[in-house]
């Protein structure tokens, strides 16, 4: 399910949320196009310290995506000022509104999809038999903290690499 939500939840649900929050509120304050624009930042931003604190999502990804929430929330608030404004208990069209993302994220799977997995090699070249080699692999294990000089990594939240300990000399060549 998660797979087919890319651009559904990238783009429709920031926009749906923009609208709900503006369209809810007070007609007083809606006729304010800063209000339009600005209010649906709010849950963007209640959204983004949740994910934050409870580690769901890392600093790297808000910083790319946060933009784009923050673009579409706008428009989203935009629309919903537009429905509060001009239209008399438009609820059918905020209904519509609601369930777009059950509309389009199957839809989303009929495309094609770029496989999820990917994998990076890391390798040195050792002239020895992979036998040789394994047998002299003392341990592997994570870095600890103090280890760590990655200040990158702790800052984006990424988990800390792993370690590979290979005694060369008992290896030869």
């Amino acid at each position: 399910m998660f797979e087919v939500m890319s651009f559904t939840f990238l783009f429709f649900l920031p926009t749906i949320v923009g609208g709900l929050t503006v369209y809810l509120s007070d007609k007083e304050k809606v006729e304010k196009l800063s209000y339009r624009i600005f209010t649906p930042w709010v849950p963007i931003f209640l959204f983004l310290v949740f994910t934050l604190a409870f580690a769901i999502e890392g600093w790297a990804c808000w910083l790319v995506i946060l933009p784009i929430f923050l673009i579409a929330a706008s428009i989203g608030g935009i629309i919903g000022g537009h429905l509060k404004l001009n239209k008399k208990n438009d609820r059918l069209s905020v209904s519509v509104m609601i369930f777009l993302p059950l509309i389009f994220a199957p839809l989303e799977s009929f495309l094609n999809k770029i496989p999820a997995n990917y994998e990076a090699y890391t390798f040195i070249d050792i002239r020895a038999n992979p036998e040789k080699i394994w047998d002299n692999v003392t341990r592997v294990e994570e870095i600890e903290e103090n280890e760590d000089s990655g200040w990158l990594n702790k800052f984006l939240g990424l988990p800390r690499p792993i370690k590979a300990t290979l005694d060369y000399e008992g290896v030869g060549a």
